[in-house]
């Protein structure tokens, strides 16, 4: 029996039981693709024009992201007595 010899070296069984550095380095790779996903799905992701489960989430997300970009009427005021800025052009500042 020349191949069940060959068999026996050739082969080898696997450790089925995973270390605890396996499990924490597979763990690190999800959370770098899992947690960008998500945040992608639920803040970006297009749903249709319909309201849908995330809608609330992502209302409350523009409008925070809206507020940090944008001035507060107590600056809106600041700029234009500097002359930096002129009401009558953008209403919307």
């Amino acid at each position: 029996m020349i191949f069940g010899d060959r068999k026996k070296t050739h082969w080898k069984t696997r450790n089925a039981v995973p270390t605890q550095e396996q499990v924490d380095k597979f763990r690190r790779r999800i959370d770098l693709l899992a947690k960008p996903g998500g945040v992608y799905v639920v803040l970006i992701d297009d749903f249709g024009d319909k309201p849908h489960v995330f809608s609330g989430v992502r209302k409350i997300y523009h409008n925070t992201i809206n507020s940090f970009w944008s001035l507060s009427p107590q600056e809106k005021k600041e700029l234009e007595d500097r002359g930096s800025i002129n009401s009558s052009i953008d209403k919307n500042l």
